[in-house]
């Protein structure tokens, strides 16, 4: 299975370590609904906060494309990362749910700005023909953290959502040492300049490569961007309408849990395998034939009832 990303640089693995520390620690988010709740807060509010957070989820990695450009890869991942430790005090210490919603922006933003950063010193760091197990590698990352995660914040949270707070500033703390410790320094131009990846972060050493103009001039990146937009609004109801039904069920925070974590492995167990398989056939229909299968398995959610029925929806 690992045999998928072999001869990937030493950068990808730093990458991919760092991505799974900080994704130990996601377990505000997905527990948010049951921390708001905790809080008093009704549930005809509790949309301000989560809208909140899907606000900051457009602004930072807007953010953290052009402070990538502009700042460098390190630099930016290094603002996201300790901005996210601190917005974590502040959404815990919050008093009303203005407040909550303020704080709720930052976290988001600071944390959505780490992945555009990290994507483009993958992209700097590897060929063309490695970019499809790159990218795989890091979303690999991503699921192995919260398959963990989930179990463990559906623990923590039933011992306080305190430790919620504590976990996930000290693990995006956790990463930042090691973009410090161990990633590269310098700007994205420094490191096509070195020949490193010299065509893959853009597709040409120009500088006209840099900035938001290649993409919005690239006719399939068009074409594309209102899908995925489309697709990511659909998705996105995972992380807001699940807790909320999953809550006003009454069922208790682990079983949230475990539907994180019952995603997550099958993500972990299932990509490097269907990363090697449908590689070889073509993209498009591969992407709409996934889209239908998610967005049927989010939309059952709606007559899910318990954590078998929800169980099912998330294998889906």
């Amino acid at each position: 299975m690992l045999s998928t990303f072999s001869g990937l640089p030493r950068t990808a693995w730093i990458v991919f370590a760092g991505t799974v520390v900080n994704r130990l620690g996601y377990v505000v988010t997905p527990f948010l609904v049951f921390y708001l709740g905790s809080r008093g807060v009704p549930t005809e509010q509790a949309p301000y906060v989560l809208g909140a957070l899907g606000a900051g989820n457009l602004i930072g990695p807007v953010a953290g494309g052009l402070l990538a450009d502009r700042v460098g890869r390190r630099p930016t991942m290094l603002a996201g990362l300790v901005g996210t430790a601190l917005a974590q005090g502040l959404l815990f210490a919050a008093p009303n749910v203005v407040t909550l919603a303020l704080a709720a922006v930052l976290l988001s933003a600071a944390g959505s700005m780490v992945g555009p950063a990290a994507g483009a010193l993958l992209a700097d760091t590897v060929t063309a023909g490695q970019r499809r197990s790159a990218f795989s590698l890091y979303h690999w990352a991503v699921n192995i953290g919260t398959a963990v995660a989930g179990i463990l914040g559906g623990f923590l949270a039933t011992h306080g959502y305190w430790l919620l707070f504590a976990m996930d500033a000290a693990s995006s703390l956790a990463y930042a040492l090691i973009v410090v410790a161990l990633l590269p320094g310098g700007r994205g131009d420094a490191t096509r300049a070195t020949g490193s990846g010299s065509e893959s972060a853009t597709g040409s050493g120009s500088e006209s490569g840099a900035g938001y103009g290649v993409v919005l001039r690239d006719p399939l990146m068009r074409a594309l961007l209102p899908l995925l937009g489309v697709g990511l609004v659909i998705y996105s109801f995972t992380e807001v309408c699940l807790p909320l039904a999953i809550r006003d069920h009454g069922l208790p925070t682990t079983t949230l849990g475990l539907m994180a974590t019952l995603n997550a492995v099958l993500v972990v167990a299932l990509q490097p395998v269907a990363t090697n398989l449908l590689s070889r056939l073509p993209q498009i229909p591969v992407y709409v034939g996934a889209s239908v299968i998610a967005s049927v398995g989010i939309a059952l959610t709606g007559v899910a009832h318990d954590a078998w029925s929800y169980g099912g929806t998330v294998v889906l």
